[in-house]
């Protein structure tokens, strides 16, 4: 693609889904200004917002509504928080905490941003607690077009069917895999489809786990694929493998995983699962970890299948343990979401303070400044608060001039409308962006102040907002890039704990595979962003030593969830259930402590029914023995070197 139509194409992109956006805003504010007045404006931004992160995702009628109630929930408390300064900044210290800590994760940084948004800008409304009614049946008025808006473009819009040619590939590259003479070229392949699998069946939220089939079939072969690179990758197999009948059946194996790939629809799904009970039961004399990765692997395809045939959503119980994990994970102070939380629960209360006793006119643009420049990541917050400081001053510097070219309101207003279509067309955060978005603000403030006050509060006010945020990001909870990645080590370190756990739950029949499910795709997310900041940060000799770290820890995940799945099909006698109690025991004494407690040479065989549990039992403790001789070497060690940003 040529230079011309790589623009052209860009410029088309832009066009897309730019004009909507503006549109929408443009249509609502000029709505509320000429119903209402110039004082409600901001409650256009705040539903214009909602609309720009929603209308392209392919929301269900429930999280719509569910959108809209939202918003009208955070008016309310807006509403409240007008009654008195105490109550504000009670408020503006309790609700960023608390929407952050339930909407944010991780892997769904902004998750927060709109409720965020509209909490900070329907504050900026200047009025009384006696308006409150008025502001509540404008933001209901405002919520009600969204929400109309957005059920109008599902309804009209083509309903995007789930992707599945990935789960084909990857199914190819099985195949390929499978046949001796390709038996070493597609293995990474294979790792980025399962990488990407979990990514997909993530639901996007820390304690609301949405229900999604497709996200089901998405979970389900991400197993399918984790199962197969963890066979592939395990050298100890090609001396087991190298029989006539392990062959033959490695051939079957290899031409059913093809014949998945090719006819993967709901019309070829019956034939598909019958053809998988078939080679199962073929299969069902196999020994070896080839014999358990065989059936395992068919099992677990036969079981998308039917997902994918039935098309009804899981009904996943409820789990205590789950959502207690995940908040006792969420609560640590190391935490992302907690440092966030913490940090922009104080930019906000501190915001508002100065607000109230500066008392000025347009000091509101203190809050305003400090909320979009502050990020989840300190290095992020740094890069915006130097495009908003640079592209203020040039809108600025715009703003003023078209004070002077247009003396009336219709020609600012004008200014005004083209330069929101420009803001709209730019991109977030970067430096043009932030220049059409100051001088749409000020233009639309000039109206109401002289231009060169405007001006001037603009970029006094946005001084203030950077001092505010530069020592909150500095010094209260800050969440630098190396920071995130040391807590993500520990992380995927302390959530081995959590696997052997559910082991054990499974073991006394208190849980099901089920509940693995959210630590799965946890532990994948973690991985990803891990593997992420090792590529981006290391050297080759440094990032060899932790992706050593990170594939002993992924390795000691596939074998737990292995030996799950064994507990819950295979284990049955009560001395079998008496020796698996005591190695999750003495497992966890070696995560506790960091300690080699177990010698891997020294093990006893845990089951008597199933020789690959055994198997899988000694591969764990080589695996975590490995993890404990460096994890708190490499957590600790200064090689992880602090991100410079110009």
């Amino acid at each position: 693609m040529s230079i011309k139509e790589y623009n052209k194409d860009e410029l088309i992109k832009r066009l897309k889904t730019g004009l909507p956006k503006a549109g929408f805003y443009l249509a609502l504010f000029y709505l509320i200004f000429f119903l209402f007045g110039s004082t409600y404006v901001f409650a256009a931004s705040v539903t214009a917002t909602a609309f720009v992160f929603s209308y392209q995702k392919n929301f269900s009628c429930l999280k719509i509504l569910m959108l809209a109630f939202s918003q009208i929930f955070v008016c309310c408390l807006v509403c409240i928080a007008s009654y008195h300064i105490a109550i504000r900044l009670a408020l503006n210290l309790l609700f960023p905490f608390i929407w952050v800590f339930l909407h944010s994760s991780p892997f769904n940084n902004k998750g927060y941003f709109v409720g965020m948004f509209t909490f900070v800008f329907l504050q900026l409304i200047p009025i009384q607690f006696s308006d409150s009614v008025y502001l509540i049946i404008i933001v209901s008025i405002s919520t009600a077009i969204l929400t109309l808006v957005l059920l109008f473009i599902k309804l009209f819009s083509k309903k995007r069917k789930p992707d599945f040619s990935l789960i084909q590939s990857g199914l190819l590259s099985v195949s390929k895999l499978l046949n001796e003479e390709n038996s070493k070229l597609p293995l990474i392949d294979i790792e980025t489809t399962e990488s990407t699998l979990f990514k997909m069946a993530y639901d996007g939220n820390n304690f609301v786990h949405k229900k999604s089939n497709a996200k089901n079939i998405y979970y389900t072969f991400a197993l399918v694929f984790q199962r197969a690179t963890y066979f592939f990758s395990d050298e100890l197999n090609t001396k087991e493998n190298n029989s006539e009948i392990t062959k033959n059946y490695r051939n079957e194996l290899a031409k059913f995983s093809e014949k998945i790939s090719l006819r993967f629809s709901e019309k070829e799904c019956e034939n598909l699962i019958n053809d998988g009970i078939v080679l199962l039961e073929k299969g069902s004399d196999l020994s070896g970890s080839f014999g358990s990765f065989y059936r395992n692997y068919i099992r677990l395809i036969i079981l998308a299948l039917k997902e994918f045939k039935e098309k009804k959503e899981k009904n996943i119980k409820p789990s205590f343990h789950r959502y207690s994990v995940d908040f006792l994970s969420h609560i640590e102070l190391n935490a992302f979401e907690m440092r966030f939380a913490l940090r922009l629960s104080l930019i906000s209360f501190v915001s508002f303070l100065l607000i109230y006793l500066l008392n000025s006119e347009h000091s509101y643009w203190i809050a305003l400044n400090a909320f979009v420049i502050t990020q989840p990541s300190y290095e992020d917050s740094i890069t915006r608060t130097r495009a908003r400081l640079g592209g203020s001053f040039i809108g600025c510097m715009l703003a003023y001039l078209a004070y002077y070219l247009f003396p009336n309101s219709i020609g600012l207003y004008a200014y005004f409308t083209i330069t929101i279509f420009c803001m709209y067309l730019s991109t977030p955060g970067k430096i043009i962006h932030a220049i059409f978005a100051t001088t749409c603000g000020v233009a639309v403030a000039s109206i109401t102040l002289g231009g060169e006050s405007a001006v001037e509060y603009r970029i006094l006010y946005l001084f203030f907002a950077a001092v505010i945020v530069f020592v909150s990001n500095k010094f209260f909870f800050p969440s630098t890039q190396t920071k995130k990645f040391k807590f993500i080590l520990k992380e995927l370190y302390r959530m081995q704990k959590n696997y052997l756990t559910i082991m054990e739950s499974i073991l006394y029949k208190n849980a099901s595979l089920s509940v693995l499910r959210n630590h799965l795709i946890n532990f994948h997310m973690l991985r990803n962003e891990a593997a992420d900041y090792i590529l981006k940060n290391f050297n080759r000799y440094e990032s060899e030593k932790y992706k050593v770290l990170i594939l002993s820890l992924w390795r000691m995940v596939a074998e737990a969830e292995q030996m799950a799945v064994i507990i819950q099909t295979e284990i049955q006698g009560e001395e079998d259930r008496k020796n698996i109690s005591e190695f999750i025991k003495e497992s966890k004494k070696m995560l506790k402590k960091k300690k080699n407690i177990i010698s891997s040479s020294h093990i006893k065989p845990v089951v008597t029914v199933s020789p690959i549990f055994n198997d899988l039992a000694q591969r764990y403790i080589n695996n975590l023995n490995e993890v404990n001789a460096n994890i708190t070497a490499y957590i600790q060690s200064t090689e992880i070197k602090k991100v410079r940003y110009y």
